[in-house]
């Protein structure tokens, strides 16, 4: 299907046997042909080549609405996993557990990660008990689903010059709200900002003005509200995510410094989300247009609205 519409990525290459997927020392692996084009890193992807990206996405988008994969999912996902454990209302327990482990071992036996988690963990869960009252499951259930990436960021993806040459790594693909995709593509771009990572609110409205104006689809205004209540389950979700290489030693620089960058983004998602809420408003569902609009969507940026 994707070959069909153009999509910019490498054919899947089966083995000998026709499969596609080699089972390797009990891990599956599944091989690409190879793509011309210049690999990316987080923070390379912006102007053009970041309108480039939004785009792409929803070429995507297009090519999956109506698809139905064949066979069965092995697992739910670790999205929904997150999700079904919110609706449960299991959060905040799972998150006690996680810092009852921490406090049970004496202070110097803690990683640096693990002190970083305790010093968090009060701001951690007001974020849980602001997405408790923010979302829940029939919202969930009535929000556009589709094939997603699952995956997409800067490290996926491949350019010619500004444009998309090639997107990878599709092991995350599943039926999901697609809103997932808009989100992660998002938070995948963070701005360093003298050593200190921001909420590049700029960026936001960027990709999702071009996602708009690429999408057959476009996002809808229940889509378009609950941006910011994703932004923040994407949040929590990668917090989760990393608990269990918390005590882990062998990896204990990366992990202290992905919560240390969760986290200052995280902050500054909750400094800007009412900015961000209201241009996405102004800007896409207010309907505001010529100097009334702009003047709306210059006070919301100031943060005068």
């Amino acid at each position: 299907k994707l070959k069909q519409d153009n999509f910019p990525t490498g054919a899947l290459l089966l083995t000998d046997s026709g499969d596609y997927c080699a089972a390797v020392d009990g891990e599956l692996y599944t091989v690409y042909e190879f793509v011309e084009g210049e690999q990316t890193r987080y923070g390379q992807v912006a102007g053009k080549r970041l309108v480039s990206a939004a785009n792409t996405l929803a070429l995507y988008h297009n090519s999956m609405e109506g698809v139905t994969p064949e066979g069965s999912p092995l697992s739910k996902g670790v999205y929904f996993d997150l999700l079904s454990t919110l609706f449960d209302g299991g959060l905040p327990a799972k998150a006690e557990r996680r810092r009852a482990g921490i406090e049970a071992k004496p202070p110097r036996e803690r990683t640096k990660a693990e002190a970083l988690f305790l010093r968090e963990f009060d701001y951690f869960k007001e974020q849980i008990a602001m997405l408790e009252d923010e979302f829940s499951v029939d919202t969930y259930r009535r929000l556009p689903r589709l094939v997603v990436h699952g995956d997409y960021h800067p490290e996926n993806l491949k350019f010619k010059g500004n444009e998309v040459a090639g997107v990878f790594d599709w092991d995350f693909s599943r039926e999901e709200m697609r809103l997932y995709d808009v989100v992660n593509s998002v938070l995948n771009r963070p701005v360093a900002d003298m050593g200190t990572y921001k909420f590049d609110v700029e960026s936001v409205m960027e990709f999702i003005r071009s996602y708009q104006g690429a999408v057959n689809r476009k996002l809808n205004e229940a889509e378009l509200r609950l941006l910011p209540v994703i932004w923040r389950a994407e949040f929590i979700k990668r917090i989760f995510l990393r608990a269990g290489q918390l005590a882990d030693n062998s990896q204990q620089d990366m992990v202290f410094n992905f919560y240390r960058i969760t986290f200052e983004l995280l902050r500054d998602f909750n400094r800007k989300r009412d900015i961000l809420s209201g241009r996405i408003n102004y800007e896409f569902i207010a309907g505001t247009s010529g100097i009334e609009g702009a003047v709306r969507t210059a006070a919301a940026a100031a943060g005068m609205i």
